[in-house]
């Protein structure tokens, strides 16, 4: 019969014993330098099917009690990386989302496996996923797998001449502050654009709140297109953690920037359409998913420059216009 209540010890032991577990397997995983699969879908497997694997010493429990442990097993897990500065609050809240579905399967499957029809050994369920899970990290390691690289391109309606858009472009130089919360709690931010030189091969120096981002100019068309390839990007984002200073490996090489344009298309002879695009890489699986949040940022990031473009090229054809220049 299913029993209609847990004990607190039963519940505390799977909990702790599950959170250091799986713990211990993470601090693994990212020692290699993994940010994949099994880090974000095979682990939060194992921490719920483990929790729930626990439980059944106490006896058979209720679908929602398996639930409830393997959720907290993992809220063990994410607290006591940011009690040890192993990772801040912004890529634990990232990963929440793809994370939390699996951790909440594998509870259900133990639950169904162990607790609702009892067709496998506790003990040996376990060591079956602790081999799985050690499996899928070793496949995973050997696989060699190439960046691959995403454009993402936005737009903005300016009301003045391809040249007027252009001169504001050459020189933007400080961007202001936004007030974007997500910028605001430490992903990268553009703050200001310099360029040095004119032409191709002139430098552009995109000063983010996180370091500098170095592009070189292969295109220079004036009032049409500027093109550039990056040189160097600094870290997507300076991590909150309430209890240490953390710098996770995930920030450094994970993410690269590879190049980015300006396009202008004159919309009669007061009007220009400003297309802003950026390509990157990164190296972060599923990369169907982490491709969404990355996305998400690079767009606000040219929603940010293009209203401040917008704004300059705006203000500099009315500022003309009253010097009748």
């Amino acid at each position: 019969m299913i029993g209609r209540s847990t004990p607190a010890l039963g519940q505390a032991v799977s909990v702790i014993l599950t959170g250091a577990v799986a713990f211990g397997a993470a601090l693994g995983v990212i020692a290699l330098h993994n940010y994949g699969w099994t880090l974000f879908v095979g682990l939060p497997y194992f921490i719920g099917f483990l929790a729930a694997t626990i439980l059944r010493r106490w006896g058979p429990k209720r679908l929602g009690t398996c639930l409830l442990v393997a959720g907290e097993a993992a809220g063990v897990v994410s607290l006591a990386f940011l009690l040890l500065g192993q990772e801040g609050i912004i890529c634990i809240i990232l990963a929440l989302p793809i994370a939390l579905p699996f951790v909440l399967l594998g509870a259900g499957m133990a639950y169904l496996l162990l607790h609702r029809r009892a067709i496998a050994p506790p003990a040996g369920a376990a060591a079956l996923l602790v081999v799985a899970l050690a499996g899928l990290l070793w496949a995973e390691g050997r696989i060699r797998r190439v960046a691959p690289s995403y454009t993402v391109s936005d737009g903005v309606t300016i009301a003045t001449p391809p040249a007027v858009v252009w001169h504001a472009l050459v020189t933007m130089g400080s961007l202001g502050q936004p007030r974007d919360l997500l910028f605001r709690m430490g992903v990268a931010c553009p703050q200001r654009v310099d360029i040095y030189g004119t032409g191709e091969g002139a430098l552009r120096v995109c000063t983010l709140t996180t370091g500098q981002l170095q592009e070189r100019i292969t295109s220079w068309e004036p009032g049409r297109e500027m093109r550039w390839v990056s040189v160097s990007t600094p870290p997507p984002l300076r991590e909150l953690n309430p209890f240490h200073r953390t710098d996770p490996p995930h920030l450094r090489g994970f993410y690269r920037s590879v190049g980015g344009q300006f396009e202008l298309r004159a919309l009669g002879p007061t009007a220009t359409r400003v297309i802003r695009s950026s390509t990157y890489q990164h190296n972060l699986y599923p990369a169907w998913y982490w491709r969404l949040w990355c996305d998400y940022v690079a767009r606000r990031g040219h929603v940010h420059v293009l209203n401040v473009l917008k704004q300059d090229a705006e203000r500099n054809l009315a500022a003309a216009s009253l010097t009748g220049r």
